[in-house]
Parts: structure tokens; C-alpha cells; sequence
């Protein structure tokens, strides 16, 4: 089978990409003041950069406006979102655990949006970054002293990345799989990339949106799906058979290279594939390969079948 020039570039990329390994080009912790909530000394994990809000001396204090912080380029804001701006950061105890789990520090300490109203949260914006590059976020998100089920919904560049993510404090983490999640974005032609969360009312037993820690790496898009697949269809010989058409979904730019048999059809590489004057031996299975950035996924077959015509 003859493999077109642009699978072996594609592939060579994703190739290059999967041996350099993930960059981390942020790691922050979010994180409270010192116990007596006068200095500036940070409680962050191993391996993460410390993000103090903003000027609080107060377990009372609150913020209003946006804390800023700056990470090898990276421009990090956090703020409130929603009807109630206001946002604080809280200092815990490490959680207990009884399994592998090591990233008690980051469940120490916090920043939340406090209110229990419908969609009130927190907004964490990233600039610096390179526009268009995919990255894969991960956000911790806890509070050992928040029992009962804390319901949030999470949007990136205003697409759903996390809907209904639930934890209960009084469920202690097990292992650093827990109470986290990632998902894929693409900063926009700014270079940013903006994830929110705000608060689900109709599952939460109480407010709150909560962050613990934020990680973003360099990566490559999902692979595509198919939508839609081609259909079959079964014409007489001389007549042109209906177009197959295929629907990708995922992260554009899509590739397209339609197989007869499973062996590449040369030329073939549009959306639709078009037949005429349908011959016995073009009788066959028809499938299309979708490859973007990310990898590729090939269609269910559809098969052609071409009647005789008989006087």
C-alpha cells in the first residue's frame, strides 16, 4: 500500500512530539498566607511555583479584583467570576491519606469563590502562550473541610471542558489520581487561554468553586472521530453512484484519503468521493482515513454493489 507524502510528514511529527516528551510551561500552586496570615511565605508543592493572592493580612480579607502573577513569561490572572466577584484563599491541614498519595501540599491550601449562587466561580487566564498550540490543562481542585458534594461546571475558551465535577470533603484522597482533572485546549490567536469554573446549584449540597493547582504541558490535539460515516449504496452498471461523504470531528485542519479494499485510492483525499458510469469492478469497500494533528481514525467500510443490466 502507498503511504502519501503528507501521512509521512504528519506522522513524523507526531513521531517527534511523542519522543521529546510533555513541556510543562506552568505549574502554580495556589496558595494561602502562613498560618498567621501576615507574611508572604508560600506553602507550595515540590515542583510547583507558588500563586499568592493578593494583599490578604486577614482571615476575613476578601478580593475584588484581579491578582496577577507572572511565571517565566506566562501571565496568570485569577479572579472571581459571576454575579459575586469576590474570591479568598483558605490554609488547611494535610490531608490524611492511606495510599499513594503525595501531593498533600497541594491540597493544603486554596483559593474559592465563596458564594452559593448559580454560576458564580472562579476565572484563571493564561497568557504568553503560543497561539494555536494545543495544552493539556490539569486542575486540582479540594478542600478536606468542605463536606458534602461541591458540583461545578468548567469551560475553557468558552467550550465545556469538565461538566458536573463533584467532590465531598469528607472522602480523604487515596492516591494523586484524585479529586483532579485535565482536558485538551488550543490557546486562541492571542496566545491565552481562559478556563472557568462556576458553581452547578441543582447537584451541589453547598457553594463554592475551589483551586488548588493549575498545570498546563505542550501536546497535540485528540485524535479526530468520525460524525458521520459514508453510506453504502447499490446502483446498476453504467449509472454514477451517490457521492461518499464522511464527517470529522475534532481538531481541524482534517486530512482525507479514501481507501478501496483498504489500498489508498490515488487522488482521493477530499471530503466526498466521487464515482461515474459504475462498473462491476468497482464493486467494493469504501473507507476514508481522517488524520489531523493528533493522529488518525479510519471509517466503517460502505460498500458499493453494482447490478448487471440484463435485456
Amino acid at each position: 500500500m502507498k503511504t502519501s507524502p503528507l501521512y509521512l510528514a504528519l506522522f513524523a511529527l507526531l513521531n517527534f512530539v511523542a519522543a521529546s516528551g510533555a513541556q510543562t510551561v506552568l505549574s502554580i500552586d495556589f496558595n494561602e498566607r502562613v498560618a498567621d496570615q501576615t507574611t508572604n511565605t508560600a506553602n507550595n508543592a515540590a515542583g510547583f511555583d507558588s500563586f499568592l493572592i493578593n494583599s490578604n493580612t486577614s482571615i476575613t480579607a476578601v478580593q475584588t479584583a484581579p491578582s496577577t502573577r507572572v511565571f517565566g513569561g506566562v501571565t496568570v490572572a485569577v479572579a472571581g467570576v459571576g454575579t459575586a466577584v469576590t474570591y479568598d484563599d483558605r490554609l488547611r491541614a494535610l490531608p490524611v491519606n492511606s495510599g499513594a498519595f503525595t501531593l498533600g501540599a497541594v491540597f493544603r491550601d486554596f483559593i474559592f469563590n465563596p458564594s452559593a449562587a448559580n454560576g458564580d466561580g472562579l476565572g484563571v487566564t493564561v497568557d504568553g502562550l503560543t497561539a494555536g498550540q494545543f495544552y493539556k490543562v490539569t486542575i486540582w481542585s479540594y478542600d478536606n473541610s468542605s463536606t458534602g458534594n461541591r458540583v461545578s461546571d468548567w469551560t475553557a475558551n468558552n467550550a465545556v471542558v469538565k461538566s458536573a465535577y463533584v467532590f465531598n470533603g469528607s472522602t480523604l484522597p487515596t492516591s494523586d489520581n484524585d479529586n483532579k482533572f485535565s482536558f485538551k485546549i488550543a490557546a486562541d490567536g492571542t496566545g491565552r487561554v481562559v478556563v472557568q469554573g462556576r458553581r452547578n446549584a441543582a447537584t451541589s449540597s453547598a457553594g463554592s468553586v475551589f483551586i488548588n493547582a493549575l498545570q498546563m504541558e505542550v501536546t497535540t490535539p485528540d485524535p479526530p472521530t468520525v460524525s458521520v460515516p459514508p453510506a453504502g449504496s447499490t446502483v446498476y452498471a453504467g449509472d454514477n453512484p451517490p457521492a461518499f461523504t464522511i464527517q470529522a470531528s475534532g481538531a481541524a485542519p482534517f486530512f482525507y484519503q479514501w481507501r478501496k479494499t483498504g489500498a489508498d485510492i490515488s487522488g482521493a483525499t477530499n471530503l466526498s468521493l466521487t464515482l461515474s458510469n459504475a462498473q462491476a469492478a468497482d464493486a467494493a469497500d469504501y473507507s476514508c482515513v481522517v488524520t489531523n494533528a493528533g493522529g488518525s481514525v479510519t471509517s466503517i467500510v460502505a460498500h458499493l454493489t453494482v447490478l448487471p443490466v440484463v435485456d
